[in-house]
């Protein structure tokens, strides 16, 4: 036990003491030697990408030297509006130095991620703002986190590392940040709940992506720029809605970092990423549902991800700026089940896709089997 901790102890103590010969009442057991920064507020998952209820949670981290016996505890949430919400911890403890999850599952085992559940007793977080933390008795606040930046769906917030965490520091919110992309913990979700939180990097935006690390101007394609060149809607290797892709071609390097993907019905979606999704001139890229090969049927590097369904009955697939401007726009035939449908060898002009008859079937077979 550092001397920080002993004085904290000291100072817990004495404040017990002084409350119970005021009341007459005993100081309970379990808040006799606890003090404010035993336990930190050290990543919070606010909007999971999944359905929020049952996939929540918010992490703990033990700076001290001795092992911290969270039964008897109390995790809190409070609203904007001033509610709060509580849970008694029935059982568990977190070893010094170390970190651990708490979370909402609502039925069945703790996926391997969660050290404890705190069922539905706090019920669902804001994603715009709020507070969570962990007290011993009433009033006894170990350590709390608030939020005020609107959460990202599918990535939690994180205290950054590499520094240890600190109960001050984490009261500043610009400490914190949404954990990487590349964190994942579980499908459609980032974060590190149980283990330490990397560090804090500059994140892309609208109008910035990141290249190598470092923050950079999005190079945004014009009419011409981009030519959808291939479009695969009915694979039969593996599900449509994993195997679903289409293939684009640069006349010019560019980024693809904010295009929208539509088709004929009204559902779109668009192509994000803090990463830039740079497409060299001259060069090709798949744009896909999942970017696993191992789920995918095979497919070779996925550059960025979308979600809208393609159509096997032969329909218009687009690539759309965000205010609506079309960038380009193909016309494909009805689609043959594991085959996709390749415009014809030396046609790459941005209107060559505009007429379905310019298409042909794919013969090359790729990854598990479909045509591509």
């Amino acid at each position: 036990m550092t001397e920080s901790d002993v004085m904290r102890r000291l100072t817990a103590a004495v404040m017990a003491a002084l409350l119970g010969g005021c009341s007459g009442q005993p100081m309970n057991d379990v808040c006799a030697d606890k003090a404010p920064g035993d336990l930190i507020v050290t990543e919070i998952m606010i909007d999971p990408a999944s359905t929020d209820s049952g996939n929540e949670w918010f992490e703990l981290y033990n700076p001290g030297n001795e092992q911290v016996d969270l039964k008897g505890l109390t995790l809190f949430k409070k609203e904007a509006s001033g509610t709060t919400k509580t849970h008694l911890i029935k059982a568990g403890a977190i070893p010094a130095k170390s970190y651990f999850a708490v979370g909402d599952v609502r039925s069945g085992p703790n996926p391997l991620w969660i050290g404890y559940s705190y069922g539905d007793d706090l019920s669902s977080l804001a994603t715009t703002g709020g507070t969570v933390g962990i007290r011993c008795g009433a009033s006894l606040v170990l350590d709390e986190a608030t939020w005020t930046v609107p959460a990202k769906s599918g990535r939690s917030r994180m205290l950054g590392g590499p520094l240890a965490p600190d109960a001050t520091a984490n009261d500043n919110e610009a400490n914190w940040c949404d954990t990487p992309t590349a964190s994942s913990y579980s499908m459609g979700n980032a974060g590190t709940p149980g283990t330490a939180n990397p560090t804090c990097a500059p994140e892309g935006s609208a109008t910035t992506c990141l290249a190598a690390g470092q923050s950079r101007p999005v190079v945004t394609p014009a009419v011409g720029d981009l030519t959808i060149t291939e479009v695969m809607p009915d694979p039969s290797a593996v599900n449509d809605d994993v195997g679903e892709w289409f293939e684009v071609y640069a006349s010019r390097a560019v980024d693809l970092n904010g295009l929208v993907v539509g088709t004929a019905s009204t559902t779109t979606s668009t192509l994000s990423s803090a990463d830039c999704l740079a497409v060299p001139a001259g060069g090709y890229a798949v744009l896909a549902h999942n970017a696993d090969a191992g789920v995918n049927g095979g497919l070779p590097s996925v550059l960025g991800l979308f979600t809208n369904a393609l159509s096997n009955s032969g329909t218009v697939l687009r690539l759309l700026l965000r205010d609506g401007g079309v960038i380009d726009e193909a016309t494909f035939p009805a689609a043959t089940a594991a085959t996709s449908q390749q415009l014809n060898a030396g046609l790459l002009a941005s209107t060559d896709n505009d007429v379905a008859a310019n298409f042909c079937r794919a013969t090359a077979t790729y990854g598990a089997g479909d045509k591509g």
